[in-house]
């Protein structure tokens, strides 16, 4: 019976020893899962509030990417606008530019017969000036003519001294 005892003994003891190993095996996974859950409730944590910090930021950009959107859609419109007066000032340019040549073709055909009139007033001023002239000296010459034919108390023809400065003055 010792012999069964002593085996009872050992194989206790060693039962012991496997369960102490298996204890210390037990708490070492013990800790390692623990400390794996610590770790992961950290970066379970640390994820979260990237999560919301990204969160965050994504509408923040969603945000700015309307307003842009908006902006963008606000600008092609006052781009269109703008378009749209730049045609309708073109064409206003391109109406005032016809007028504006029609009234300058008016005014150098006005100028031109101005310039036409004045030449024939100018015209008509010589011919009565030169009519004038002509008649001036037609008077002269026939002064002229009678003062030749008249002779002198000595019975000598005398010479015709007419002087047209005076005539030309008292005529005007």
């Amino acid at each position: 019976m010792n012999f069964l005892v002593e085996k009872y003994d050992s194989a206790l003891k060693q039962t012991m020893i496997q369960l102490g190993s298996s204890v210390k095996l037990a708490q070492a996974r013990l800790k390692a899962i623990e400390r794996v859950r610590a770790e992961h409730k950290k970066a379970n944590e640390t994820a979260t509030k990237e999560k919301e910090i990204l969160r965050v930021k994504f509408e923040e950009l969603e945000g700015k990417l309307k307003s842009a959107s908006a902006a963008k859609k606000e600008l092609a419109r006052e781009n269109t606008r703008l378009e749209q007066t730049a045609a309708t000032l073109e064409k206003e340019k391109t109406e005032l530019l016809e007028e504006r040549d029609t009234a300058v073709e008016k005014l150098i055909g006005e100028r031109q017969r101005l310039r036409d009139s004045r030449g024939l007033e100018v015209t008509r001023e010589r011919e009565g000036s030169k009519l004038l002239w002509s008649r001036r000296q037609i008077a002269a010459l026939v002064a002229c003519a009678t003062i030749l034919v008249a002779w002198t108390p000595l019975g000598k023809r005398r010479t015709c001294t007419v002087k047209l400065q005076g005539r030309r003055s008292a005529s005007r």
